[in-house]
């Protein structure tokens, strides 16, 4: 009888274990990037598209691209917003042209993803990131403001 009291015990202490386990596990998960944004950093009078206009923390950014990705981090669709009109490319589009893609600066498929321990990393780089909200992180490449939406 004895015995089965201890296997009890010991199951029971094993399960809060996984249990504390798990629970920290949840909070260092890994989210993928589903939409990148780029822009500018303009002043409060500048319009350059009504739909390419951004505003966080009193700050207002014109947006000149926005990548949308799968889970899996394939481009689906690249919006380039311009002052007459955005321009929308599919995947297939960007596949046949791969200049377009270069000189944006953007590839086919991006592998970067969140940790919340780490931060942005992509192949053991890390980008330093701040993170606006549960769901976006911003950071400057040189003169352009990187916007990564959370999945």
């Amino acid at each position: 009888m004895n015995i089965q009291k201890q296997r009890k015990f010991t199951r029971t202490v094993w399960f809060f274990i996984l249990l504390c386990v798990l629970a920290c596990n949840t909070h260092k998960r890994k989210r993928n990037i589903t939409s990148i944004f780029r822009g500018l950093e303009v002043t409060a009078g500048y319009i350059h598209s009504p739909e390419s206009e951004l505003n966080i923390d009193d700050k207002k950014y014109s947006l000149r691209d926005r990548a949308d990705f799968d889970k899996s981090g394939n481009i689906f669709k690249l919006t380039i917003y311009k002052s007459d009109g955005n321009l929308e490319y599919s995947r297939d589009e960007l596949l046949k042209e791969t200049l377009l893609l270069k000189n944006i600066g953007l590839a086919v498929t991006q592998n970067w993803m969140y940790s919340s321990d780490k931060g942005l990393v992509k192949e053991n780089k890390i980008q330093p990131a701040k993170m606006i909200d549960d769901s976006l992180l911003i950071f400057k490449e040189g003169t352009i403001t990187v916007f990564c939406k959370l999945d």
